[in-house]
């Protein structure tokens, strides 16, 4: 049986920041003054080295190679890196960089009170 691992994916945006994921990674970047960071894409592997925009104020990154134009947050990153849906991303990073408030298990996440009706067995799906 698989156990299902709910995440708080705000928490993980906000503990974890693109440029610690580029320094784990080993990527080399540039800080712009007042303009947040610059490299090559490491996305899609370009060699412009002013390709590839990262602003921290809006914790985000965007591409602007010629054919990737990935964009996003830094769960969006990792996931494209890595090739994984954004869940496990999500995952992946709270469990890399040790964010345990943002994971739960097992049952529902905190403040869940909606429940299933149950159906009735004399009506047929259509």
């Amino acid at each position: 049986m698989v156990r299902r691992v709910w995440i708080d994916y705000r928490k993980v945006k906000d503990a974890v920041s693109i440029e610690r994921v580029l320094e784990k990674i080993g990527h080399p970047f540039t800080r712009r003054p007042g303009r947040g960071l610059e490299s090559a894409c490491p996305v899609h592997r370009g060699h412009n080295p002013r390709q590839f925009k990262v602003t921290p104020s809006l914790r985000g990154f965007h591409c602007f190679g010629k054919d990737c134009g990935a964009r996003g947050n830094v769960i969006d990153l990792v996931a494209a890196l890595e090739g994984l849906p954004f869940r496990d991303a999500a995952v992946k990073l709270a469990r890399d960089f040790g964010i345990t408030r943002a994971m739960t298990s097992p049952g529902a996440p905190a403040g869940s009170t909606r429940r299933r009706k149950p159906r009735s067995a004399g009506r047929s799906r259509r």
